[in-house]
């Protein structure tokens, strides 16, 4: 089985809960590999998110940063700063996985000439909002591990992470074109 298919069937198991982000060996090749992805594929889910490619790029490159600079922040407080490169590149690979789930709904929500959803971009819509859901769910299950401490608590972090980095990316970017 090829190194990638292997790496990404171990993020897609990280994303299932299967897997722990302890046993990703510490590369800051991989987490570099795995952040470049995560830029290019958020850039693909983000386009036309906002007015420009730019705006797209520059919110792509402020998320990843943003998770990064999370897990550092947490692990440091916690005195666990030796786990960082494991935890950030368990939330990246993750979040590439999260990301290629996300693309194929986001444009099957694209409205009608009207501005209403099909039966389709409605049921892509329920399963982005569950995927959303999901990914929460996820960032708990890395930051339990990465933290040791309960699954809950990790979600409670990893909301309170993605609700400071929206505000922050709004406050970067503006709000989305049309909202």
């Amino acid at each position: 089985m090829p190194p990638v298919y292997r790496l990404f069937q171990f993020f897609t198991d990280l994303v299932l809960l299967r897997e722990k982000p302890q046993h990703l060996p510490p590369s800051p090749v991989l987490l570099w590999l795995a952040a470049v992805a995560y830029v290019l594929l958020s850039t693909i889910h983000l386009w036309g998110v906002f007015p420009t490619r730019f705006e797209d790029l520059g919110a792509s490159l402020a998320d990843v940063l943003a998770m990064l600079a999370f897990a550092w922040l947490v692990l440091t407080l916690r005195g666990l700063s030796a786990r960082w490169l494991q935890t950030a590149t368990a939330l990246v690979g993750g979040g590439v996985v999260i990301v290629l789930l996300a693309i194929p709904l986001s444009y099957a929500m694209t409205p009608d000439a009207d501005g209403r959803l099909s039966g389709v971009g409605e049921f892509a819509m329920l399963l982005y909002w569950m995927l959303i859901v999901w990914n929460q769910i996820f960032i708990g299950h890395v930051l339990r591990y990465a933290l040791n401490i309960p699954l809950l608590a990790g979600i409670g972090l990893g909301l309170l992470y993605s609700i400071l980095s929206g505000l922050a990316l709004q406050g970067l970017f503006g709000p989305p074109a049309g909202g």
